[in-house]
Parts: C-alpha cells; structure tokens; sequence
C-alpha cells in the first residue's frame, strides 16, 4: 500500500496580495476530483492549490507531472480535474477573476501532459459561450458515452450583452473544441449538479443553490 503525502500550498498569497482557494471553506466550487486513469490506473490526479497534481501510484514521493493554473495574477484555484472516459485526456477546471466568475475547462492530452500544455481552453473566443459555470465540489464532468467529450454549465451571453445572459447545460468535443450538445429547456439556475447515466443516453440536471428543481433528459440521437 502506499500512502500519497500532500504537503500544504506553500503560497498563500499572489504578487498582488490576492488568495487563491485553499478548500471548500473557501468557496464550494473548489473541488479535488481524486480520479484514476482508465488505460493507466496507476496515474492518478488531484488539485492542490494552484496545480493539477498527477502521481505515479508505484513511487508516491512527489507528483510525477505538476500542472500549472493559468489565471496569472487573477487565478482563484480549480473546481476538480479527472480523466477522460478511456484516459486519453485530463480535464482541469480552472477558475480566474476576483469574483471568481470567469472559468475555464483546459484539457491535456495523455501522451504529452509532461509538456504541461493544454490542447484546449474552453470556451474559445468569439463565442456565445462566455465562460463555464463549474458545479459544486466537482467542477465538470466527462461524458460516459463518448470519449473525449465533456459536460458543465456554461454561461451564453445573447448578443454579446451580458446583461442579456443565461445559462445552458452543453457537451463540448475536446478534438474541435466545440459545443455539439446543448439544454437549455427549463434551466434558468448559474450552477447545477449533473449526472448522466452510465449505459443510457440520460441525463439529470439539479439546481444546487437552492431548493425546487430536478429535471431529467434524454438524448434521441448521439
């Protein structure tokens, strides 16, 4: 057995005297998504203040690759980080702003995650989507049907207004970097708890800041 040993960020405070999220008692979006690789189950990832921290599960020592947070002067910390569906990528939501509004899903690839160069930032600009709007504890998820395809919140600003925005449930494909799903019926909530079923094309969508709604979908074509 080997016992992964975490030592405590040692910068609490950015240039600018800002801090970045330590816990949940910091913020409920940080989140630590402790996931183990499907095609190499000795890889396993997890956040430490601004890292995506990837072991090596047969020498714990210290990280085997050490991901870095992006948000420079303005990084708050991320909402999780797990595998892909068949490991082929690493998802890390990262969340940037001093409201901690802006969030941005970066994914690496596998084979060159040593690199510490994401192969996507989403959303892209120009685009509708203006930012992710990460769930609770956990960030974003990867969809169980399809590899390389991932699943959050998103926030959509009609017309480029932000006074006019909304929020939308959209899957997102890792090769072009584009939304090639999305629900938007019946949510008008910023941040959702979701779960899709492992075998069946459903989909439960909950609000999570606060009581009244539960709302379950089911793709007709994938």
């Amino acid at each position: 057995t080997e016992l992964v040993k975490l030592l405590e960020p040692d910068c609490m405070k950015l240039e600018n005297g800002r801090t970045f999220w330590k816990s949940v008692s910091d913020h409920p979006k940080v989140g630590s998504n402790l996931s183990l690789c499907p095609s190499s189950p000795h890889l396993m990832s997890m956040v430490s203040g601004l890292s995506v921290l990837v072991y090596d599960l047969r020498s714990t020592g210290k990280p085997l690759h050490q991901l870095a947070h992006r948000g420079g002067s303005q990084a708050k910390g991320w909402s999780g980080a797990s595998w892909s569906k068949e490991g082929g990528y690493l998802l890390g939501c990262q969340v940037s702003g001093g409201s901690a509004s802006q969030m941005e899903c970066l994914v690496w690839d596998k084979d060159r995650i040593g690199e510490d160069s994401p192969i996507i930032s989403w959303p892209p600009t120009p685009t509708p989507h203006s930012a992710a709007s990460f769930s609770y504890y956990y960030g974003a998820s990867w969809s169980p049907w399809e590899e390389g395809v991932f699943i959050t919140t998103a926030r959509v600003n009609h017309n480029h207004m932000r006074t006019n925005s909304y929020h939308s449930v959209v899957a997102v494909d890792v090769t072009s970097n584009s939304v090639i799903s999305e629900l938007s019926a019946d949510l008008s909530y910023s941040t959702y708890c979701i779960a899709s079923h492992p075998t069946r094309h459903r989909m439960v969508v909950a609000n999570t800041t606060m009581p009244g709604m539960l709302a379950t979908y089911q793709y007709l074509s994938t």
